[in-house]
């Protein structure tokens, strides 16, 4: 300790040196989003769950409680859907740009691909904490869209009218 005197008294002053390591001083650190990949679906799909690969962040000091939806495709890619009453007798409702959906119902986004579109169709989003902080850089969810396979047939058609899978002369080809 030090202590001081002075002319009109003594006054004790007592200072310590105290090393503190790995606190929180209430310093808020904001979510990250994670960029991630759905598995490749063709555009003859219609609505296709995103649920194998979900939206994603991680949150230093808390926890994700909702996602952002900071863009989506444009039509002509297809449409993101969402359960958003967690029914599945009721179809699921086109997300919007902008639209705040939970972390515990991320699980019920889907994809539905425009029939003529094949590419790589994408959106952003980001992750928002339980202490209400929005990750400030989305991150890109990419859906990959192919062509259907098309399968070719060969060989004679008719009609087995008598159903002896033998065609006779009585059946039209």
């Amino acid at each position: 300790g030090v202590s001081e005197i002075t002319t009109l008294g003594e006054i004790a002053v007592t200072t310590t040196t105290v090393n503190v390591a790995n606190q929180t001083f209430g310093i808020e650190q904001l979510p990250e989003t994670i960029a991630a990949s759905a598995a490749s679906m063709p555009n003859t799909n219609g609505d296709t769950p995103l649920a194998g690969t979900p939206l994603a962040g991680t949150d230093a000091d808390g926890t994700i409680t909702d996602f952002r939806i900071v863009t989506v495709p444009p039509v002509s890619e297809g449409v993101l859907k969402w359960d958003d009453d967690n029914d599945a007798s009721t179809p699921p409702v086109a997300v919007t740009a902008g639209q705040t959906i939970s972390a515990s119902s991320a699980d019920t986004l889907v994809f539905d691909p425009a029939p003529t579109f094949v590419g790589d169709a994408t959106f952003t989003y980001a992750a928002i904490d339980n202490a209400t902080k929005e990750d400030p850089t989305p991150a890109t969810y990419t859906v990959p869209v192919t062509a259907p396979t098309i399968v070719a047939v060969s060989g004679r058609v008719w009609n087995d009218g008598d159903g002896s899978i033998t065609q006779n002369g009585t059946e039209a080809v």
